[in-house]
């Protein structure tokens, strides 16, 4: 974990093509995070999410770490 950090956030998404289960399933990490009161997702990665039960054919994977902001040092 880094600092900071409010935790892992995963997604999923599934659509009639890769670019809008992409979308998303990133606007679902997103959500997330916000409802986490996290201020950013680091290092995101995003797979295929081939084989898993999606009607309209396509789904994608996507996971990260939320973030909240950090404090001002003292020293400012």
């Amino acid at each position: 974990m880094y600092a900071g950090s409010v935790g892992p956030v995963s997604g999923f998404g599934c659509a009639a093509n890769p670019a809008d289960a992409t979308a998303d399933a990133i606007q679902q990490i997103k959500i997330k995070a916000l409802q986490m009161r996290a201020t950013a997702v680091i290092d995101v990665s995003i797979s295929s999410a081939a084989g898993t039960a999606c009607s309209y054919g396509f789904g994608a994977h996507a996971a990260g770490i939320a973030v909240a902001a950090r404090g001002v040092p003292s020293s400012f």
